[in-house]
């Protein structure tokens, strides 16, 4: 059974990882040597989205990055070079590990020039970055990376929404607003002021319950109803609605999970959980060039 990586890291790497059990893989993606945006172009997979952070199939379907160098062979060479040089399955200490990731984004340039947010090594710095902010206790950047993740990156790695790994990257997000609501003063004091703002302006309950219910809505799909994800956000999700003070919402957001098209419903999920986590994802890469970059 093939692992998270095995299928999201460049063709040779997988192929490798294969030898071990004498198969070679022959589907669509190995077949035809196909990045991860020319598989979510080419996926029957992307309508289910429609409950998602990228709810427009067109986002899927015709990325906002450079195409002609993403197909370009001598590209596709110095992306496996890259990803040989960053070693992205190398285990880092807490303490390596900024200095790292600012040697994996050194060399992951042509990667971002090209805007390929979802292409291996440079989506694995996006998680490490996300560890680096959870460690040192910097809740609203770890926030702001996952919610870039959850647009950017993770959809186009794996276009079926009941993925494991894209519902934990929501869970994880839920988990981190609990966090940040209640971050004080002094807590803030080393946080990008637009993450700040950005924050202040979101209705931090509607979307983590919005979340929530994305999770238990996807994992029906893909996933026993015992999963462990599927417990915690049951769990999570009985806290929040028990809120007398949130009925409203409730009721609203419970209407748009039956039926996202629904007008009010559809607004009210618009203006309270996709555009709050656009906003804090516009705010990512200006956190991590701060960080990564040389001063």
């Amino acid at each position: 059974m093939l692992t998270r990586k095995d299928f999201t890291k460049p063709k040779i790497f997988r192929q490798h990882g294969l030898e071990l059990y004498h198969f070679e893989c022959t589907c669509p993606r190995c077949e035809k040597d196909l990045d991860v945006y020319q598989a979510a172009h080419a996926s029957q997979l992307v309508p289910l989205n429609s409950f998602s952070f990228v709810p427009d199939p067109q986002t899927l379907v015709n990325p906002d990055i450079d195409l002609a160098t993403s197909r370009d062979p001598a590209f596709r060479a110095l992306v496996d070079k890259t990803y040989a040089a960053c070693a992205p399955e190398a285990r880092v200490s807490p303490e390596e590990r900024l200095a790292s990731l600012r040697g994996q984004w050194r060399l992951c340039q042509p990667l971002v020039r090209a805007r390929m947010w979802a292409a291996e090594p440079l989506a694995h710095i996006f998680q490490g970055a996300i560890n680096y902010y959870v460690e040192q206790q910097n809740y609203p950047h770890a926030l702001c990376l996952e919610c870039f993740v959850a647009i950017h990156s993770d959809p186009f790695k794996y276009v079926a929404p009941f993925m494991p790994w894209r519902l934990k990257g929501l869970l994880m997000i839920a988990k981190t607003l609990t966090n940040t609501a209640v971050a004080s003063a002094q807590g803030l004091r080393n946080v990008h002021p637009g993450v700040v703002a950005a924050l202040e302006k979101t209705d931090e309950g509607s979307l983590y319950q919005s979340i929530l219910l994305m999770v238990l809505h996807y994992g029906a799909m893909g996933h026993s109803t015992e999963w462990e994800i599927l417990n915690d956000s049951r769990e999570m999700l009985t806290d929040i609605e028990s809120l007398e003070a949130r009925r409203t919402e409730s009721e609203i957001l419970r209407e748009w999970i039956k039926n996202p098209e629904h007008p009010a419903a559809s607004f009210f999920f618009r203006e309270r959980a996709l555009e709050p986590v656009a906003r804090l994802a516009g705010l990512a890469l200006d956190i991590i060039e701060a960080d990564l970059e040389p001063k």
